[in-house]
C-alpha cells in the first residue's frame, strides 16, 4: 500500500530535502574529521592525562613539597657549615689581609733576598773556613761586616714583619688551605648559591602550595584542558557523539557514485544491454519494444547532467525474442540506455539516483535493476503514464511474485526527485525525497544485481511530441556498515 504522505503530496521539495541531506552529510564529515583532529587528540590526551592517579598524585607533591627536601637545601646546609669553618674563615681572612699584601711584597724584595743568603752562610752547620794567605786580615774583616749586615737586617722591621707573619698559625692555616679540596669544595658551593638558577630554585620551593602549583607545567596542563573543554567545537563534538542525529549515515558506507561531472565515464558504464556487450558486442532491443539502443548516440551531457533522449528516427537493428534468439528488424525509434553490468554489482544495500522524467507517454523511463538472467527484477522509479513504485519481480524454484503501485505523475515530471531503494534480507523499501513510498516483506531477492537507466516504448505513439527525454543528476550506491 503507498504511504498516506505520498498520496498527500507531503513530500519535500527536493531542493531543500538535498539540501538538507549534503548538510549533515558534512556535519558528519566535519564531525568525523573534528574527531581525529589535532585539537581533539590534544583534548583527549590531556583528559586522560589529567583524570588519571598519577596526575592527582603529582599535583599533590607539588603543593606539598617542601624545600628541605630539595637537593638545593643540602647543598646549602653543606655551604653554611663550610661558611662557620673557623679554618675556612681564617683562610679568607688571611688571604684578604693587608699583612698577606705585605709578606708577598716583602717576599720579592732585595732585601729579603740579602737576608736569606746571608742566613744561610752563617747558619750552615760548617761555614766556610778562613783561608791562610796575606789576605787573611781582609777576609776577617769581611766576615765581619757580613755578620754585622745579617745582624742588622734580622733586626729591621721589614724582616721581624715578615718571619712574624711566616710562623704565625693563621699563616700555617692558609698556607694549607690554598688550593685545598676544602676551599674548592667551598667555592664551588658559594658559586651555586649565588647563582640565578638556585635563587629562582628556592624562591620557588619557598612559596605557599597552591602558588607552587599555579607556576607548575601540570597547572599549565590542567588549564589547558579546561580551555578546550569549554571551546565551542568540543561542546559541539560531544553534543553529536552519543545523539542519533547520524544514525542514517552510519547505516551506509559508499560503493559507488556517479556524478556525470566527467561525461559517460566508459569504465563504469555500458550505452547497450549488458548481454548486447557480452554475446554480441553491439546493441538490440527486446521484441516488444519499439526504438532501438544506439549505444550511446541518444546520450548528452547537458549542464554536467545525463540527458537519455528518445526520437523518431528509423533505423536497422537486432532484437531478441526468447523463441527465435536474435534477429533484424527496423526500428521507428531510438533512445538510449547506461548499464553497470560491467563494473558494479550489489546485493543489499541503499540505490539512490536524483532523476527527472519527461512525461510523454507511451515513451516509458526506468531506473532499475537486474540480475545475470531477466529475474529477480528491481524498478526503483519508473514512469509509464503514472509513477510506478514497488516494480518487483523475485525468482526461486517454483514461483515469480510481482509488487505494483502507482502515483500520478504530474508532480514528478516537471522536476528532479530523488528516487531511492532500500534493499535487505528482509524488505525492500522504495522512497521519493527521503519519505517511503511502499515497503515489501516477502520474496525479497537475493542475487546481486547491477543498475540500468534507460527510456523505451512498448507502442506507437501516434503523435505524441518528441524528443522526450530523462535527466540523471547523480547515482549514488551504499553498503551496509560493517559489511
Amino acid at each position: 500500500m503507498v504511504s498516506i504522505r505520498i498520496l498527500l503530496g507531503l513530500v519535500p521539495k527536493t531542493a531543500e530535502y538535498e539540501a538538507k541531506i549534503n548538510a549533515l552529510r558534512r556535519e558528519y564529515q566535519e564531525f568525523l574529521e573534528f574527531g581525529e583532529s589535532k585539537e581533539m587528540k590534544e583534548y583527549r590526551k590531556l583528559e586522560e592525562t589529567i583524570n588519571s592517579p598519577d596526575f592527582a598524585i603529582r599535583k599533590k607533591q607539588i603543593m606539598n613539597q617542601k624545600y628541605s627536601e630539595t637537593p638545593e637545601y643540602i647543598i646549602e646546609q653543606e655551604y653554611i657549615m663550610l661558611k662557620k669553618d673557623k679554618e675556612i674563615k681564617k683562610y679568607y681572612t688571611v688571604k684578604n689581609s693587608a699583612a698577606l699584601k705585605e709578606f708577598i711584597a716583602a717576599g720579592k724584595s732585595d732585601i729579603l733576598d740579602r737576608y736569606k743568603k746571608l742566613e744561610k752562610h752563617f747558619q750552615s752547620p760548617e761555614p766556610p773556613k778562613p783561608k791562610k794567605s796575606s789576605k787573611t786580615a781582609d777576609e776577617d774583616f769581611n766576615a765581619k761586616a757580613m755578620y754585622n749586615e745579617y745582624m742588622k737586617l734580622q733586626k729591621s722591621d721589614i724582616i721581624k714583619k715578615y718571619l712574624a707573619f711566616q710562623t704565625s698559625k693563621s699563616y700555617q692555616i692558609y698556607e694549607r688551605l690554598v688550593g685545598s679540596e676544602k676551599i674548592s669544595r667551598f667555592e664551588d658551593l658559594e658559586k651555586k648559591m649565588k647563582s640565578e638558577e638556585f635563587r629562582k630554585v628556592k624562591e620557588y620551593m619557598l612559596l605557599p602550595g597552591k602558588k607552587k602549583y599555579i607556576l607548575s607545567d601540570e597547572f599549565k596542563m590542567e588549564q589547558r584542558y579546561q580551555t578546550l573543554k569549554k571551546s565551542e567545537k568540543i561542546k559541539w563534538y560531544f553534543s553529536l557523539q552519543h545523539s542519533h542525529k547520524f544514525d542514517e549515515i552510519k547505516r551506509w558506507e559508499p560503493t559507488f557514485t556517479e556524478d556525470f561531472s566527467k561525461g559517460i565515464d566508459k569504465k563504469k558504464w555500458l550505452t547497450r544491454y549488458f548481454w548486447g556487450e557480452a554475446l554480441l558486442k553491439d546493441t538490440y532491443a527486446l521484441n516488444n519494444e519499439k526504438q532501438l539502443y544506439t549505444n550511446g548516440k541518444n546520450l548528452e551531457i547537458v549542464n554536467g547532467k545525463l540527458r537519455i533522449v528518445t526520437k523518431r528516427e528509423k533505423i536497422q537493428g537486432k532484437a531478441w525474442d526468447p523463441k527465435i534468439g536474435f534477429f533484424p528488424k527496423e526500428f521507428n525509434y531510438t533512445s538510449g540506455i547506461i548499464s553497470s553490468g560491467s563494473s558494479f554489482r550489489q546485493k543489499y544495500g541503499l540505490f539512490e539516483a536524483k532523476i527527472k522524467f519527461n512525461r510523454n507517454y507511451p515513451v516509458n523511463h526506468a531506473f532499475w535493476m537486474v540480475s545475470d538472467k531477466m529475474l529477480p527484477h528491481i524498478d526503483v522509479a519508473k514512469y509509464a503514464k503514472r509513477m510506478n513504485f514497488g516494480n518487483y519481480w523475485s525468482a526461486d524454484t517454483d514461483r515469480v511474485g510481482k509488487n505494483y503501485s502507482t502515483v500520478g505523475a504530474g508532480k514528478y515530471t516537471n522536476d528532479f526527485y530523488i528516487y531511492s531503494l532500500e534493499w535487505t534480507e528482509n524488505h525492500l523499501i522504495w522512497k521519493i525525497n527521503g519519505i517511503p513510498v511502499i515497503k515489501a516483506i516477502k520474496g525479497i531477492p537475493d542475487t546481486p544485481m547491477y543498475l540500468n537507466f534507460s527510456s523505451f516504448i512498448y507502442k506507437d505513439l501516434n503523435g505524441a511530441i518528441l524528443p522526450a527525454s530523462m535527466e540523471v543528476e547523480w547515482i549514488r550506491c551504499y553498503q551496509h556498515a560493517g559489511v
